[in-house]
């Protein structure tokens, strides 16, 4: 400088340096919120990455907390997480970072991350052949079979069945109610045992839940012939005709009956039988006998399979017979009742077969 002269301009711009802090955890229902239930991450690497210049890291803590230090002011970072094989459920941006351009000295909090793992279902889609809700060692399971699991919002996530039968859904996310449900046409459920053959469940990060099997049945039936057995031998010989308008009534030793009627050449059939469970097969029989089948009450007895079509369950019927006649004293031998030959009161008559 020279003598006298003012000097100006000669500035300091004086800055400190910035942070940011949150919490990196494990988001159990994915609502991106840290609940009561939801505990801290340690050990994971966070990481403020600027547009340009080196990038600062720190680990988080046992609570999952951390903070990063040493940002400069004016400049715009990334912050991010390490979490392979995790999503993230904030914040919600695509690639699960953070964006802060921090002012000097400035602490900036809550810069969060929730993190899940998708979660699993899985179990066995099998043939129920006595419909008793459980794969019993003669049960198969049933490949090729469609599994869907479906959100109350979003996208449906299906699998198809191993040749086992055994199926895994993947990918669920957490928190979220997933309808369960198999493709079944007209077949009915054991298991689960509700009306729409439908498991309900809502799981939490990396949960991989078991045992969610559907046990399916077809519906038997059970089929035969009423006739009217001419000499109760008990088959329908070329004489026999078939009894039309007959009931034949299904009764399982618990719920509901079945009945149908038989047609004009005496068949019938009884749908909807339940596997597994014992039927009583009759047919209505007033005032007749039964040839077969040659049981006291003329009842049939059925435990069907599952899809299994009984037949041969008849029913051959009869009326019995009468003989009837006089005993009187021939007084001439003459064979004929004359008008003074007497009936011969207590006398007893047998037939013998």
């Amino acid at each position: 400088m020279s003598s006298g002269q003012a000097a100006t301009g000669d500035d300091f711009g004086l800055y400190q340096t910035a942070s940011v802090s949150g919490t990196v955890f494990r988001d159990n229902n994915a609502n991106a919120s840290k609940d009561s239930g939801d505990s801290g991450l340690s050990g994971r690497t966070v990481t403020a990455t600027p547009s340009t210049g080196s990038a600062i890291t720190t680990a988080t803590a046992a609570d999952g907390t951390y903070t990063i230090t040493g940002l400069k002011p004016g400049v715009g970072y990334t912050i991010s997480v390490a979490h392979s094989g995790e999503t993230c459920s904030t914040p919600n941006s695509a690639d699960c970072t953070q964006t802060a351009t921090p002012t000097s000295g400035q602490t900036l909090t809550g810069d969060d991350f929730g993190l899940y793992q998708t979660a699993s279902v899985s179990g066995t889609v099998f043939r129920d052949n006595n419909a008793n809700a459980s794969k019993d060692s003669g049960d198969s399971g049933l490949s090729g079979r469609t599994v869907t699991a479906t959100p109350l919002t979003g996208s449906a996530i299906t699998t198809t069945t191993t040749a086992d039968g055994a199926y895994t859904l993947t990918g669920l996310k957490p928190g979220v109610a997933y309808s369960i449900q198999v493709d079944r046409t007209t077949e009915a459920c054991s298991i689960p045992n509700i009306t729409n053959c439908t498991y309900t469940e809502t799981l939490s990060s990396g949960q991989d839940l078991t045992g969610d099997d559907f046990g399916l049945y077809g519906g038997a039936s059970v089929s035969g012939t009423v006739f009217r057995d001419s000499d109760a031998n008990g088959a329908k010989d070329s004489g026999d005709s078939g009894l039309s308008g007959r009931t034949v009534t299904a009764t399982p030793l618990t719920g509901s009956t079945i009945t149908t009627t038989t047609a004009a050449d005496g068949t019938y059939t009884l749908n909807g039988l339940t596997p597994g469970v014992q039927y009583t097969i009759s047919v209505s029989h007033s005032g007749e006998s039964c040839s077969t089948p040659n049981s006291a009450d003329c009842t049939q007895t059925a435990t069907p399979t599952s899809g299994q079509t009984l037949t041969g369950d008849d029913f051959g019927l009869y009326q019995t017979a009468s003989v009837s006649g006089t005993v009187f004293r021939d007084n001439n031998a003459n064979a004929s009742k004359d008008s003074g030959d007497s009936g011969l009161s207590g006398r007893t008559v047998t037939a013998t077969p």
